[in-house]
């Protein structure tokens, strides 16, 4: 495709018939990169867009172009963009974006960005855009992303590359290439190879509930270099492995190479755990002092800038010089850890194949005790050590180790466990009055211990997120038991009031059977899914409702009692309504059993939320038998 080159298809295409949400469509996506002889890399990018709504506006007609310009290894060039508008009677008019409307600036000491935002933009417009990176490195041919967040007609990318250089192409969420080529050439009397990669009609992916990050799931070739040919020596590889790396980190200083050079660490650790018999119980008083000791400054990272006795003195540090200590203090107390590094849900998943230390961007504590091990994060102050930090959960980590480097799970055992049990007394105005006993233990206590502290007032906490569903209810007082006690239940009690809450029609009540803790919608929208449900724990709802009718009435019509489950007992749901003298009675549970759902039984779990929407919906019937 030409740059420039307009055709009728351009502009006939409106979007993917099974995409009626696009607000774009990328007409042609082009990388083409080139290695010289001399290994330096030109890779060129050349993209053609039509805008179908203004939504597109901010993600797609206006451009940001990152690259690492630290010592100049990277440098943009030819940078060049033009709008296309076609007027009712079908004239073309070309809008050329002006070099003073393109902006250079540092993102980082190692990243510059060139913003520009392309100019007439409107729905009809096409756009396209084209630039150049060069490098002196071979390491930096870039990968290629095929898919969106829009529909993509054409997706094509191609390296050629002298015979001296080895690269790998991995795939990730492809099963099969529109057109996947590779051929031998000769150029300026040079042996060389070319890769040619193309996906056409591919769909748009976009953020859903439920996921870890869209960048896990888009289909992708990840390139890299794997060896390079040197005269006199052979062939060298140019991937490290997990074992060289982690010979390599073990003498880093702002890694395991900094542990056990604070003696005020080591003291202070021998005095904490002297008293203590078991080696668990060590690791959780290690695991609270850090934890309620150091401020976290909100930013994880793998190395400690400081020495982690400056560290302990200053009382604060991100998370690498928060968990690094953590690992020094539990190696004080004689307990065998170790650094563990991951890779953050949003910064999406760790490839085992790919012994790449920038896969990771955070780390953690790993220590071995008499039953096994566990994996710590000290930088929430509200997560005890059986809690890890949900963006922590993403699979499985790597143990820093010289002498036995390993990838071990996330320890996610835990649940989000929540109860709540409202006894109410409802008024012939429909007025509901009653108090809301909540219990909650695991990621529920985390959370709600979290927004408590974050409100403005207890009695604020209580009416957005307790009893957030009653919309107008007043709170008349708040009772909470267990608020600093972060390995104990949470208790909290909210006395309130809230007026509308059944419907009055004539003779007749209608009230709902759930006054909280309802789902209204099915958060899973999607017909077809192709990537997991990841909700990253699994999870526990019960729910009584305990409701003193008003004088004169009577139940009329009571929900019939359901049970009902997901494919593979995958979670369950089920409600029990009883009425008797003056009294009604609702007890639901809800649970998903696991924390990641396959692909397979997406449609089960989508049905399954359905019909919790429709049974929580279901209300009861009050009939008026006579005046009070």
């Amino acid at each position: 495709m030409k740059w420039g080159k307009i055709s009728d298809d351009d502009w006939a295409v409106e979007a993917f018939e099974d995409d009626t949400s696009a607000a774009a469509i990328v007409l042609m996506d082009y990388g083409d990169a080139y290695i010289e002889p001399d290994w330096s890399v030109s890779f060129k990018r050349h993209r053609r867009i039509k805008i179908l709504r203004p939504e597109a506006y901010d993600d797609w007609g206006t451009v940001a172009l990152s690259y690492y310009a630290k010592d100049k290894t990277q440098r943009i060039s030819g940078v060049a963009a033009q709008t296309f508008t076609r007027d009712a009677n079908g004239k073309v008019t070309r809008h050329k974006l002006g070099k003073k409307s393109i902006f250079k600036e540092k993102a980082s000491d190692e990243f510059s960005v060139i913003r520009f935002t392309l100019p007439n933009l409107e729905p009809g417009a096409i756009i396209e855009y084209r630039y150049t990176i060069d490098s002196e490195s071979p390491a930096f041919l870039p990968d290629w992303t095929f898919q969106a967040s829009e529909p993509t007609l054409w997706s094509e990318y191609r390296a050629e590359f002298p015979r001296t250089l080895a690269y790998t192409f991995g795939t990730r969420n492809i099963s099969e290439f529109t057109v996947k080529e590779s051929e031998s050439l000769t150029r300026e009397g040079t042996d060389r190879m070319l890769n040619r990669y193309v996906l056409a009609s591919v769909p748009a992916l976009r953020n859903e509930p439920f996921m870890t990050t869209v960048n896990d799931h888009l289909k992708t070739l990840d390139v890299q270099l794997a060896a390079y040919y040197q005269p006199g020596h052979g062939q060298i590889s140019f991937l490290s492995t997990w074992e060289k790396m982690a010979t390599e980190l073990s003498e880093n200083r702002g890694l395991n190479g900094g542990l056990g050079r604070s003696r005020t660490v080591s003291r202070m650790a021998t005095e904490m755990t002297a008293e203590l018999t078991t080696e668990h119980e060590k690791i959780e008083a290690l695991h609270a002092y850090v934890r309620t000791t150091m401020e976290w400054d909100g930013t994880d990272g793998m190395f400690a800038d400081r020495g982690l006795g400056d560290v302990l003195e200053a009382k604060s540090g991100d998370g690498a010089e928060i968990n690094l200590l953590l690992v020094d203090f539990l190696r004080g107390a004689g307990l065998t850890a170790h650094p563990l590094l991951i890779s953050t849900r949003a910064h999406g998943r760790v490839f085992q194949h790919y012994p790449l230390l920038n896969q990771f961007n955070k780390v953690l504590a790993y220590v071995e005790y008499d039953s096994g091990y566990m994996v710590l994060d000290a930088t929430d102050r509200y997560a005890p050590a059986n809690l890890l930090p949900v963006r922590t959960l993403n699979g499985s980590g790597w143990v820093v180790d010289e002498d036995r480097p390993r990838w071990v799970k996330l320890n996610a055992d835990a649940k989000y466990q929540h109860s709540v049990i409202i006894d109410a007394t409802l008024t012939a105005d429909g007025t509901l009055h009653g108090v809301a006993h909540s219990s909650d233990a695991s990621y529920s206590a985390l959370f709600k211990r979290r927004a408590m502290d974050d409100a403005d007032s207890i009695e604020d906490f209580a009416k957005d997120v307790l009893i957030g569903d009653l919309e107008g209810a007043t709170v008349d007082s708040v009772r909470v038991e267990h608020r600093d006690d972060y390995g104990a239940i949470l208790e909290t009690r909210v006395y309130f009031s809230m007026p509308g809450y059944a419907q009055a029609a004539g003779d007749f009540l209608y009230v709902p059977t759930y006054a909280v803790d309802r789902i209204e919608e099915n958060p899973l929208k999607l017909a077809e899914r192709t990537f997991p449900v990841d909700m990253a724990y699994s999870r526990s709802y019960t729910y009584r409702f305990n409701l003193t009718l008003p004088e004169g009435y009577a139940v009329e019509e009571a929900p019939e009692n359901k049970r009902f489950a997901p494919m593979n007992r995958g979670g369950m749901f089920q409600r029990m309504t009883e009425v008797a003298e003056g009294q009604l009675r609702v007890a639901g549970r809800l649970s998903f059993s696991k924390s990641v759902y396959p692909p397979n039984e997406y449609a089960s779990l989508r049905e399954f939320y359905d019909r919790v929407v429709s049974t929580q919906a279901d209300p009861v019937v009050l009939k008026r038998m006579t005046q009070p």
